[in-house]
């Protein structure tokens, strides 16, 4: 098992720097906010903000989860010996002809 990244643009720092920039502009646009209300519901919900620019800007990771899986699979081997006139040529070890060769192939 992996996790993977592939982050948009297919750099870290262009990442880096985009989260940066987006976070700076959401903590500026919301200090006037904060300063004119009072309470602990401010906090939860500027919380509630940062959390959801955090997920999006994880997004931008692009995350994946690999399973590595290892399965037996029968294997075989096709050996073919076909009747065509190359097949009959004597240029094999001993110059014998390739039907031959492969007959033999076949039945060891």
């Amino acid at each position: 098992m992996s996790i993977l990244l592939r982050p948009i643009g297919d750099s870290y720092l262009f990442v880096i720097l985009l989260s940066a920039i987006v976070l700076g502009v959401t903590i500026w646009a919301y200090q006037a906010q904060l300063r004119s209300t009072s309470g602990k519901w401010r906090w939860v919900a500027f919380g509630l903000r940062i959390a959801a620019i955090i997920l999006c800007l994880l997004a931008a990771l692009r995350p994946s989860l690999m399973l590595d899986e290892k399965k037996k699979q029968q294997s075989s081997v096709v050996f073919l010996i076909d009747s065509s006139a190359s097949m009959v040529m004597a240029d094999e070890v001993g110059l014998q002809k390739r039907w031959v060769v492969g007959r033999k192939a076949l039945d060891s």
